[in-house]
């Protein structure tokens, strides 16, 4: 289209090298600044996605669970999957944080269809977990966890945060 209102990129520098990913996301970062453009950036790169996007939304077996300005987010996640996301992304010289388990496995004993469909996977959900869906909350900040107030109390204390994660590919 000659005149975009909005621009979907739908894994667009997933399988590219270092400098082509570079020079893809430097065209998409124009295009948007020129053409006054939206554009929903889907991918799996939070490291692209810290650095080319005001917004991110997180989203967990086809449903959101996190969305939040770029900075506030990985500043202060809330929801325990955007946490684990995060937390496992590797850092020249931070260790790595506890690996949860594959996407589809599910802990032995764990309901097969929970109300939250995070919980099989979940360290912090409680029994309102097991029973009742979470509504996705906020105004700003929007999280959709029963334990997110917690959560996010929890994650202001000091060495806490996680910072974006940075890869060489960021222009």
């Amino acid at each position: 289209a000659a005149e975009p209102e909005v621009l979907i990129a739908d894994e667009a520098v997933s399988a590219l090298d270092v400098s082509v990913k570079a020079s893809i996301i430097n065209l998409l970062r124009d295009l948007r600044r020129r053409l006054h453009v939206t554009m929903v950036f889907i991918s799996h790169d939070l490291a692209v996605m810290s650095s080319i996007c005001d917004r991110v939304l997180v989203m967990y077996r086809g449903q959101v669970v996190e969305e939040a300005p770029t900075d506030a987010l990985f500043g202060q996640a809330s929801h325990p999957y955007t946490r684990a996301l995060l937390e496992s992304v590797p850092r020249l010289g931070v260790p790595l944080g506890p690996r949860p388990p594959a996407v589809d496995e599910l802990p032995a004993g764990s309901p097969a269809d929970p109300a939250c469909r995070f919980a099989p996977r979940c360290p912090l959900r409680v029994a309102r977990c097991l029973t009742e869906a979470p509504v996705l909350g906020g105004v700003e900040h929007r999280v959709a966890c029963h334990v997110a107030p917690e959560v996010r109390a929890t994650s202001s204390a000091p060495g806490t945060s996680v910072s974006p994660p940075t890869s060489r590919s960021n222009p």
